[in-house]
């Protein structure tokens, strides 16, 4: 197992105007990611929920420590598979969606995989 932190300086986001991410500019990000390998493909799910529960417990220890983390958005380029769209661009999704659907209107975008909205 691999877990990566990747720090962002504290004024990161303090540039620019508001973007789609992250949908709350005063929180600093410490993106993090944990990486997990093996090669029995039936196991696929099993390790999805092993990765979910790893970074659940990592989120909870750091509350419990008394880290304002309990409503960061998490990392899109880092998020395993299934994550909610709230938990990465919050209540930016409806805007988002809106924009996809009048800049493409038939959804070939979704062909290329990612996150749907």
């Amino acid at each position: 197992m691999t877990l990566t932190l990747e720090p962002f300086d504290e004024d990161f986001f303090s540039y620019g105007s508001d973007s789609a991410y992250p949908p709350d500019r005063s929180q600093a990000l410490f993106p993090a990611f944990i990486t997990l390998q093996w090669t029995d493909a039936s196991l696929d799910d099993k390790m999805a929920s092993v990765v979910r529960h790893i970074s659940d417990t990592i989120r909870d220890v750091a509350i419990a420590d008394g880290q304002n983390v309990q409503h960061a958005a998490k990392y899109m380029n880092y998020a395993i598979y299934g994550t909610p769209l709230e938990e990465m661009y919050g209540g930016n999704v409806e805007r988002l969606s809106k924009i996809r659907a009048s800049i493409d209107p038939d959804n070939v975008m979704c062909l290329t995989g990612g996150w749907r909205f």
